[in-house]
């Protein structure tokens, strides 16, 4: 190779490279919406309607929110309620032989769903599921990070039910049946309060115990608790998000806004300009 046609490799590579650079773009686009309110055994109209804001708001994150979504449910409240609301779907019941393969596929589903915890006094999954979820927190991770919705509705009064989550702290003890309202978050993403239906979880608040500052109340309750702030959150959403597991253990996080360089690309960025720079020092050389 000449030296003319070096010059003119190294920078065209640069060019390249500047291209990749400020065309990066965030794949991340998951929204995570959990409920302590047991919608799926209620059924009630209050709890329709938000169990059909629920799913919009986790599917719009999805390439193709149109797509049918994966419900894990050990009975047939989930279920009957998805049918209810027109909504299509596979439903993974642990109680029944096992599903093969990785089955949380972002281009066959556009969000996953999962049905409250027996707890609730009579609700559907038992502890098995929340383990078999446990046991898939690598699939799902990856699922959420392709734009897959994540829907969870209440974990009752057991402790590890959202543990394949991470950062998310949820306190027990119902807030009662009444007196839930929508924060201007809630109006926001089109997410209406649920009255007349008893709860049996609720949430920290976002940045304490635990719980990400990322979360957005959508809907507190004004009864109150003693190891929480006054009106305690009942539904938490996180839109746009992305989760990362470095060796001190997984978190959630926002990427950076589309077109935004990231710190690996703005290292190529550094290494794109100093080439060109050497370039041009060698050519006037």
């Amino acid at each position: 190779m000449t030296r003319k046609m070096a010059k003119r490799l190294m920078v065209l590579t640069c060019m390249i490279a500047l291209i990749a650079c400020f065309g990066v773009t965030s794949a991340f686009a998951g929204n995570i919406i959990l409920t302590g309110h047991d919608n799926d055994f209620h059924q009630s109209t209050g709890a329709r309607a938000q169990t059909t804001a629920m799913m919009n708001f986790a599917r719009a994150g999805s390439t193709n929110p149109g797509l049918k979504v994966l419900a894990f449910d050990q009975g047939s409240e989930l279920t009957s309620l998805l049918t209810l609301l027109g909504i299509a779907f596979d439903n993974v019941d642990l109680d029944a032989p096992g599903p093969a393969g990785n089955i949380f596929n972002p281009a066959t589903y556009s969000a996953m769903v999962v049905a409250s915890h027996q707890s609730c006094g009579g609700c559907d999954n038992t502890v098995a599921t929340s383990n078999y979820l446990l046991a898939h927190q690598t699939d799902i991770n990856a699922f959420f990070n392709a734009g897959g919705g994540i829907v969870s509705f209440t974990s009752g009064s057991e402790p590890t039910y959202y543990n394949w989550l991470p950062q998310v702290a949820a306190a027990f003890g119902s807030p009662g049946s009444t007196g839930f309202y929508q924060t201007p978050a809630g109006a926001t993403l089109g997410v209406p309060a649920v009255n007349g239906d008893a709860t049996h979880n609720f949430f920290r608040e976002p940045g304490t115990f635990g719980t990400s500052s990322l979360w957005q109340v959508l809907e507190r309750n004004t009864v109150g608790t003693t190891d929480t702030a006054d009106d305690p959150a009942e539904t938490i959403a996180l839109s746009g998000g992305a989760i990362i597991c470095p060796p001190e253990g997984c978190i959630i996080v926002v990427p950076p806004p589309t077109g935004a360089p990231e710190p690996s690309s703005l290292v190529l960025l550094w290494t794109s300009l100093i080439g060109l720079s050497l370039a041009a020092w060698r050519k006037r050389s």
